[in-house]
Formats: C-alpha cells, structure tokens, sequence
C-alpha cells in the first residue's frame, strides 16, 4: 500500500467518510467523525495522529493484544528499533491496518 493508500484506510477505520482527494494540492479530504470537513491527519509521519488512531482500537480485549503483537513483530524486524513503545509511526500505521485487516501488500 502507498502512504496515501494507508491514510484513507486508516481514516476509514477511525470514522471519516467522503473521501475527496485533490491530487494537484497533495492532500486528500473527509468529513471526520466531528461531522467537519477536513484534511485527513498525516498518520504516517505523526505519533499524535497515531494516538488518536489507538483510540479506536478496543483496550480490553483481543484486538488491543492482536495490535501490541503486530507492533512488536514489525519492532522485531526493523534493526533499529529494541521495544515497541519507541516505534516510528509508520510501523504503528502498519500494525494498525493488520489487526483491522486492511493491510493489502
């Protein structure tokens, strides 16, 4: 998936809908749960966006321990990180989209 491609799906699983991209602008629109018309965050490059992100995910359950696997393998994997919670947020992004089932290779 490109980075834009994992932006709407995220934005899709925290609420936003009508998607409106604006290609000579290089920035893709919704409506966001607040019901307003706005940018979609930069999830991707932002560990604040990532944060709200988290929120949506359900704390006490198997999707919250499905995503904490998620991250700590793709942790595993990239050298330079040693513990999930100092994860870039476009490894947080990618987790996010497994445990929703939306990652497309």
């Amino acid at each position: 998936m490109n980075q834009d491609e994992q932006r709407v799906a995220i934005a899709k699983a925290c609420g936003y809908r009508d998607f409106e991209v604006f290609k000579n602008l290089g920035s893709i629109w919704a409506i966001s749960p607040s019901e307003e018309a706005r940018e979609i965050p930069q999830y991707l490059n932002d560990l604040n966006a990532c944060a709200e992100m988290e929120k949506t995910i359900s704390s006490d359950g198997a999707e919250w321990n499905l995503y904490r696997m998620n991250l700590m393998r793709l942790c595993s994997k990239a050298k330079e990180i040693t513990d999930d919670i100092s994860a870039p947020a476009s490894l947080r992004c990618k987790a996010f989209l497994l445990t929703k089932g939306e990652w497309k290779p």
